[in-house]
């Protein structure tokens, strides 16, 4: 877990590179750990290297296309899928993947504000997340460091649900 925090603040600094290094070691100790390659992806498509994203994309969606073969009702991996599809631009098929887990489960809803998130669908990603946090989602630093966030980061909705439910 400290080492995808190194790698979120790396990403942060816009150190993509340093964060690619810290991914390629984590891929070293376990090459099962899928969101690795989400997050090469990610680092890949910040530092501009669409070819490498798209790669690491790709392997990602089959990891959890495999898992998905053999979890038909898991929605997390519906909710996986989804954001990988929005990543490369497959927002038809985001979409469809996000609804089918909200079929599945329809309270996961800071896992439907994140892919709202990466699609681009700003305010439904906040309306989303304004459920988590009165359902009781309260970890301000996720909220901070995960890059399915970062859309929402300047949003003056965003800001001002911060402050309302993480009065300091």
């Amino acid at each position: 877990m400290n080492l995808y925090e190194l790698v979120h603040i790396n990403r942060l600094q816009g150190s993509y590179q340093e964060a690619i290094n810290i991914l390629e070691e984590i891929m070293k100790i376990n090459k099962n750990d899928s969101p690795v390659y989400y997050n090469l992806g990610l680092n890949y498509q910040l530092a501009g290297n669409d070819r490498e994203a798209r790669k690491y994309y790709s392997i990602y969606e089959n990891i959890i296309s495999e898992r998905l073969k053999k979890s038909l009702g898991d929605a997390d991996l519906y909710i996986s899928s989804s954001k990988v599809k929005a990543r490369t631009g497959d927002l038809e098929s985001s979409e469809q993947l996000r609804l089918k887990a909200a079929e599945i489960d329809s309270t996961l809803h800071l896992q439907f504000a994140e892919v709202l998130s990466v699609q681009g669908k700003i305010p439904e990603a906040l309306d989303e997340l304004e459920k988590a946090f009165k359902s009781g989602y309260r970890e301000l630093f996720w909220l901070k460091l995960n890059p399915d966030w970062q859309s929402l980061q300047f949003d003056i909705r965003y800001r001002n649900l911060l402050t309302k439910y993480f009065k300091q």
